[in-house]
């Protein structure tokens, strides 16, 4: 009788994994004699049913489909009669969908054209998050007279609108 060793787990997801669309299949393998496999989500037993199907004797775990129940920790354990052994901690990168889109402003009065620059920054929350700007719905590109700046973390960005150099004012409101 050998061991249990080397326990392993792949995975076929390597980005993200979006709830709801995406399935999941992690395999469990291990070095040893008569090796039994059992799964655990943040310490908590999976037993095939539902959302979950075990394979190949339990070496397998397919999910189908994800959900954000599955945010946590998979452990997989190889056991045999002489010792058990765990596998590394596998979590997703689950992805959420757009949400709390908030556009607000640095302007609180009139502004004069030539003169104000005028600032708009957008947040939103969720996974994989791109902003653009349209003015009269043409994409604004980051050329004068605007900048635009996009972080990721927090997923923001900020479109400045500044006067072009030379011009002049004609105190119209903006």
């Amino acid at each position: 009788m050998i061991p249990v060793s080397n326990v392993a787990v792949t995975s076929n997801v390597s980005g993200l994994v979006w709830p709801g669309l995406d399935s999941v299949s992690l395999r469990c393998s291990a070095d040893g004699t008569n090796v039994s496999y059992s799964w655990s989500l943040q310490g908590a037993a999976i037993s095939g049913g539902g959302r979950y199907l075990l394979t190949d004797n339990n070496a397998t775990l397919i999910i189908s489909p994800v959900s954000t129940d599955d945010s946590g920790s998979f452990i997989c354990t190889a056991t045999n009669i002489i010792n058990s052994l765990n596998s590394r901690n596998v979590t997703f990168n689950l992805a959420s969908p757009v949400s709390a889109v908030m556009l607000t402003n640095n302007t609180s009065a009139v502004l004069w054209a030539g003169e104000d620059s005028a600032s708009f920054h957008c947040s939103a929350q969720g996974s994989a998050i791109t902003f653009s700007w349209r003015l009269n719905g043409t994409q604004v590109l980051s050329k004068p007279p605007y900048s635009i700046t996009q972080s990721d973390s927090p997923p923001n960005s900020t479109l400045t609108i500044s006067p072009s150099p030379g011009m002049t004012p004609d105190r119209s409101p903006m």
